[in-house]
């Protein structure tokens, strides 16, 4: 996949106003019981975002300036009551392409200086993809995203380039929280399916999901025990049902647990090769999800 750092911008912008039923944004979420279908971040909405990056950047330090002034740290700025949700998908350590984690900080930043509570989340594939994550084993971009303060992630295909055990022991590390409803060791999913984030008196529930062509798209024998049988696995089953019902009890679970809003964190799939267990697949087959990343 290639190599993009993206960033909420007017497209991707999903903003949530307390007591709001139609949030800013083309990618926008609304009250559950109004939701017919799930809103989706498509990958044109992030190009053309992306494509404004340095003037953005260019504004977004003009902009602090002014607050550095006055006082220092969106904790002394005072709250206008909305989220902004930042995400990243498919980095592979590209940590200086485009604007970078260092630009995305300053847009992270900008957005809490002018009075939002902010979320940032990853997608996915963060880990692999050159010299710094080859070198450390993915260590250094965790440490990177860390300093970063995510708050949510999910495993790409590729987070499991260094060997299965090797990502579970780095998921340790990360001061964030990685989900995932179809990741599973001896039929037991391993991270938690779900999580929910509170800010400005809403309860943002994320939902993860990875694609089953991990098994493929990375080292098969990385899932393998020592006699050669599979013990990880992504519910891959032949029609998509058990991904499915996964994503779905997911998305009921932390709807029962109060949820205001659902986001589906998925790293899955366009092509026809991920048939049955792509983006459309999946939310053709499932409800109450607001926005899907």
């Amino acid at each position: 996949m290639k190599k993009k750092i993206l960033v909420l911008l007017t497209a991707l912008t999903m903003v949530i106003t307390s007591g709001c039923s139609s949030p800013t944004g083309t990618a926008s979420t609304t009250p559950s019981d109004t939701v017919p279908e799930a809103s989706v971040a498509s990958e044109d909405a992030a190009s053309q975002a992306a494509a404004g990056t340095e003037e953005a950047v260019s504004s977004t330090e003009s902009g602090t300036q002014g607050t550095e002034t006055a006082e220092a740290g969106s904790d002394t700025v005072e709250k206008n009551g909305e989220i902004m949700i930042l995400f990243t998908s498919d980095v592979h350590c590209g940590v200086d392409d485009n604007f970078g984690y260092a630009g995305l900080k300053k847009f992270r930043e900008y957005y809490e200086n002018q009075g939002y509570e902010t979320i940032l989340v990853d997608d996915g594939d963060a880990l692999q993809g050159d010299a710094i994550g080859y070198f450390s084993k993915g260590a250094d971009i965790i440490d990177i995203m860390n300093a970063m303060e995510y708050d949510v992630a999910i495993p790409g295909n590729h987070e499991f380039d260094y060997n299965v055990e090797n990502f579970l022991e780095l998921s340790k590390k990360a001061n964030y929280k990685y989900i995932c409803c179809n990741f599973r060791k001896n039929e037991e999913v391993i991270f938690d399916p779900y999580t929910i984030v509170e800010k400005a008196g809403k309860k943002i529930g994320f939902v993860g999901v990875t694609t089953p062509t991990t098994i493929t798209g990375s080292t098969p024998e990385f899932f393998q025990n020592d006699q050669g049988e599979f013990i990880y696995d992504f519910m891959g089953d032949e029609n998509g049902q058990m991904l499915y019902d996964a994503v779905q009890k997911a998305v009921d679970d932390v709807r029962a647990e109060g949820a205001d809003y659902v986001y589906l964190i998925a790293h899955l799939g366009n092509e026809a090769v991920s048939h049955p267990w792509n983006y459309v697949d999946v939310i053709s087959n499932t409800e109450g999800i607001d926005v899907v990343l």
